[in-house]
């Protein structure tokens, strides 16, 4: 039996409250590389993924898609708000990340994921607050997880991490809110191997960004697959 978890800080993650747990509703498994937005009448969206075995045939894999727990009192309580079918079913869609837009929209990355190399990220959107969702693009050929931010200029910018040679970090920029994207933005191109990615991202008081990830360097003198794992950091303008 699965169990999933939140712990809510109130001190910027000095002290933590007692767990609170997700309700499963019958799904066999809960997952996710948690991510959040607060809408304006204070519900946290808490995006995860989630499957259920396949009733006809219990050996068939299961098909893993995006969730969205909702909690109306700060993380103390959840109750499952949504699913987000993927389009199409295959591969399976795991590790959201959502944003709230300038015009109030909620749009959520999403990672299909076939295996460790061959992966790419699709954006879904809602414009009524996470109840209901709707496929909007296809960011990229190959890369994913995402981060996403918005530029004051209204830009969306999505980064990933790239998991075919050359391995590194990469972005792309949208000038309509995610519905079509720009050529591809290398960030760094000096990956050791595909283990890597895994990116947040955040706008600096400056203007400039910072891209935070998982990584591996081929330079690195120790090698074992790749270089030593380690998290490192991009600033960057667009």
């Amino acid at each position: 039996t699965h169990l999933a978890v939140t712990f809510v800080s109130t001190d910027r993650g000095r002290t933590w409250s007692a767990p609170a747990r997700l309700p499963s509703c019958k799904l066999t498994t809960l997952g996710g590389r948690p991510s959040y937005v607060v809408r304006p009448d204070g519900v946290v969206l808490l995006f995860g993924h989630g499957s259920r075995a396949n009733a006809a045939d219990p050996s068939l894999p299961r098909e893993a898609f995006p969730l969205v727990h909702a909690s109306w009192d700060g993380g103390a309580s959840w109750g499952l708000l949504a699913e987000i079918e993927p389009s199409p079913r295959a591969p399976m869609a795991i590790m959201p990340y959502p944003i709230i837009l300038d015009d109030g929209r909620i749009v959520a990355a999403v990672r299909r994921q076939y295996d460790g190399y061959n992966a790419f990220t699709q954006l879904y959107q809602s414009s009524d607050g996470g109840r209901t969702w709707s496929f909007l693009s296809r960011v990229n050929d190959w890369g994913a997880p995402a981060a996403l931010v918005q530029l004051p200029d209204k830009r969306l910018v999505c980064a990933y991490g790239y998991r075919q040679k050359p391995w590194g970090i990469r972005a792309r920029v949208s000038h309509n809110r995610g519905l079509t994207w720009g050529e591809e933005i290398i960030l760094r191109d000096d990956g050791g191997s595909w283990d890597l990615g895994y990116p947040r991202m955040h706008l600096r008081p400056d203007g400039s960004l910072i891209t935070v990830y998982y990584f591996n360097s081929r330079e690195d003198r120790i090698q074992c697959h790749g270089g030593v794992r380690h998290i490192a950091a991009t600033l960057w303008e667009i």
